[in-house]
């Protein structure tokens, strides 16, 4: 039969929201058990003492945990045999779990069936989903998952820094947009907790870094294609050469966005600000970071207006003096407002400079080794663990 006093600790840990803190227990064949379960909810601390078998036996189960922000709590689990297996898989004094792991990922021998990034991103939420493949891959290849994160950022290091060295211009933009992140999450002089500071940064980037990547390739790709046909003289007129600059350069401002916005984020935050949750609009979003010195930099190639087209703007293209000229309309009222006016020349040179400085790809690289510097201090951290161990536990 369930004791009083399990009933009460029970109810004061799940119903109440009481924290335990501490446990202990003993047991003499004079005394029989004698129990001690300390327990915290705000400022205020208990102790509850009991002789109950069932109470003894509860705080052998209650083990250490963490919870998807890092913090390490006491908790009662389901199966202790394998909580401390799990312990000892993680456990890896000399290093030669990863040593192996690392020999198995970079000779092929060991295949990825799961997403090893994905898989830490999802633990890193408050619904853990325990079942899904990235997970479960993740937990029970964890030594695997640790050494991709290192090759894998041996690879986009060395990658960046030869883009960085080639691209003088562009490695102005990765120096700008590195220093807002940092101020933001990494800031000097300031303790960073692994597990809490990555999750703050993933609750603050929000979008698919690694999708977003893939589509600046392509993009890159397609605008090689375009612009091989505007300049093949002959077979594209003016109007259309000039139409097909504004369709690089819209799509490319577009691919921006989401980047732009991060910075938006980081810069506000660096400021001690609660950042809207809600994007904001492309025109606000550049008038922002123009207001901030990294910020300014990272804006300069931005067209607002063009960057609309042709979801809420339309163009046309006219010529004086010789000269094309991009005219752009809010064409949703009647009649038809003139909104802007510039030459060509000012267009193609932000599209130029877009292209050459590579700035999409820089701002891309910079961001995805901020999250792979989180990843390299959290994946290893005892809070990271106990959050594996926790796993299936409660």
């Amino acid at each position: 039969m369930v004791s009083d006093d399990f009933f009460r600790i029970i109810n004061m840990i799940y119903g109440e929201r009481w924290k335990v803190v501490d446990g202990s227990t003993k047991w003499s064949r004079e005394q029989g058990w004698e129990t001690k379960v300390v327990l915290q909810q705000d400022a205020e601390t208990r102790e509850v003492f009991s002789t109950a078998p069932d109470v003894a036996m509860l705080v052998f189960d209650i083990k250490e945990i963490a919870d998807s922000w890092g913090a390490i709590r006491l908790e009662k689990i389901r199966d202790t045999e394998r909580y401390y297996e799990d312990i000892d898989y993680l456990i890896d004094e000399k290093g030669e779990k990863l040593r192996a792991a690392v020999k198995a990922v970079v000779s092929g021998s060991f295949q990825f069936t799961f997403d090893p990034f994905e898989g830490i991103r999802k633990i890193l939420q408050d619904r853990i989903p325990v079942n899904d493949t990235d997970v479960r891959g993740v937990k029970e290849h964890y030594y695997e998952t640790l050494a991709h994160i290192f090759v894998f950022g041996r690879e986009m290091a060395s990658r960046y820094e030869k883009l960085k060295e080639t691209n003088p211009k562009g490695a102005s933009y990765a120096a700008s947009y590195e220093s807002i992140l940092r101020q933001a999450f990494m800031p000097p002089g300031t303790r960073m907790e692994p597990v809490t500071g990555y999750r703050k940064f993933l609750d603050a980037c929000g979008i698919d870094v690694a999708n977003l990547g893939t589509r600046i390739i392509e993009q890159q790709k397609y605008t090689s294609f375009l612009m091989d046909l505007v300049i093949a003289r002959g077979r594209v007129d003016i109007e259309n050469g000039v139409r097909a600059v504004l369709d690089v350069y819209w799509r490319m401002c577009e691919l921006a966005y989401p980047l732009l916005n991060i910075a938006r984020i980081s810069a506000e935050m660096a400021q001690g600000r609660s950042p809207k949750a809600e994007s904001e609009s492309f025109e606000k979003l550049v008038q922002l970071l123009k207001e901030h010195q990294d910020g300014s930099v990272l804006v300069e190639f931005v067209e607002p207006v063009l960057r609309n087209a042709e979801a809420h703007v339309s163009t046309s293209v006219i010529t004086e003096d010789h000269n094309p000229i991009v005219i752009a309309y809010d064409a949703r009222v009647r009649p038809a407002r003139e909104i802007a006016r510039m030459p060509f020349s000012a267009v193609d040179e932000k599209a130029q400079a877009l292209k050459h400085a590579r700035v999409l790809e820089v701002m891309c690289l910079t961001l995805m080794l901020f999250e792979l510097a989180f990843q390299i201090t959290a994946v290893p951290s005892r809070e990271f663990k106990l959050l594996l161990v926790r796993l299936g536990q409660l």
